[in-house]
Formats: structure tokens, sequence, C-alpha cells
């Protein structure tokens, strides 16, 4: 798996301790019926969870958490719905202002599983031809220096190129990571 610090975010675990520390009359429970949705071609267990900080809470705190189905790691596969709760558990505790949040809205779970997604992307994916790895060095430098009302058109070239197969999905999704991050940068100030 990628190497990641895990330490620098908290569990669910741990937002719970303080969820109950906090509201020792509180509950979690579902907020609505766990379902799975298609959006494109990918499939989702969808899990949305509700922190009651008592049992009279008219305004619970929501958390929503998606999974992939099936899942594609270790940690997500056969345990879709199970990861999704945890997570909506998770978001829902924060909404009730019950947690600390120093340490991000993300729970170490949800990235420790986005990495292992990733990672196992990675792993099978196909090598980029020499064509694909061209194009995607050349994008890259463009996002890198884009202006804000540039992003708009290098994406919509991504875009063409990955239809075309002239960018592999892989690199694909790296652009777009790139090109988010390089937009938060110009919009923040940064150049």
């Amino acid at each position: 798996m990628s190497n990641i610090d895990l330490s620098s975010y908290n569990t669910v675990a741990d937002r719970m301790r303080e969820f109950f520390e906090t509201y020792p009359e509180g509950c979690l429970r579902p907020h609505a019926p766990w379902r799975v949705e298609t959006i494109g071609d990918k499939a989702f267990v969808i899990f949305e969870a509700a922190a009651y900080r008592t049992a009279c809470d008219q305004n619970p705190g929501v958390g929503t958490a998606w999974e992939p189905f099936p899942g594609r790691t270790p940690y997500t596969r056969d345990s879709e719905l199970m990861n999704a709760e945890t997570s909506a558990w998770g978001r829902a505790i924060l909404a009730v202002g019950a947690a600390d949040t120093r340490k991000g809205i993300a729970s170490a779970e949800e990235v420790r599983n986005r990495h292992a997604e990733r990672d196992a992307w990675e792993e099978a994916a196909p090598a980029p031809t020499t064509e694909q790895a061209e194009n995607f060095t050349k994008l890259l430098a463009l996002i890198q220096a884009a202006t804000a009302t540039e992003i708009p058109a290098i994406g919509k070239e991504v875009s063409a190129l990955k239809s075309d197969g002239q960018i592999t999905p892989y690199q694909y999704e790296q652009l777009a990571r790139a090109a988010s991050a390089r937009l938060a940068k110009v919009q923040g100030g940064g150049s």
C-alpha cells in the first residue's frame, strides 16, 4: 500500500468514543435504508447515518458514505456495507460537532480504503504506450502552468484524449487530481 501516515487521521472508533463522552445519552442509527446505486458504469453501496445527541434529538447529525461495489481491495471486498456504515457514522458524529476535526474530515479508515483502491488500480493497469506517456507529460506540464481560466479547456482536451485512448484511465485520474490541485492553488492566490 502507498506510504501514507494514517496516524494523522482520527479513526471512527476515536470519534465514537468522543461522541459518547460528550453525549452519554446519544445513539447512532441509520438515517435512511442503505442502497446500491449506479453512477456511470460504477456501482456504490450508500449508507446514511444519524448521530442523535439524545433520544429526543430533532436535528441529529447526518453523515453519508459511498463504497464502490463490489469492493476492490482486501479492506473493502465483502465488507462494502460495513465500511460505508462506519464511514457514515464518523461523518454523522462530526456533523454534531462531537469529535475533533483538526485531523480532518476523512477518517483513517476512509483514507486507507481509498489508497488501497488506488494501489490496486495502479497494479492492474497496463503500462501506458509511448504515445500515452508523452501525452500525459505534455498535459501535466500544461496543467502545472495553467491559469484558472485555462483549466476548463485543458480538462476538455484531457477528456477527449481519454475517450480516444490517447491517455489511460489511470493517467486521466492523475491529471484530474493535478487540475483540481492547480485550480485550488491559483484560486487561492498561489502562482
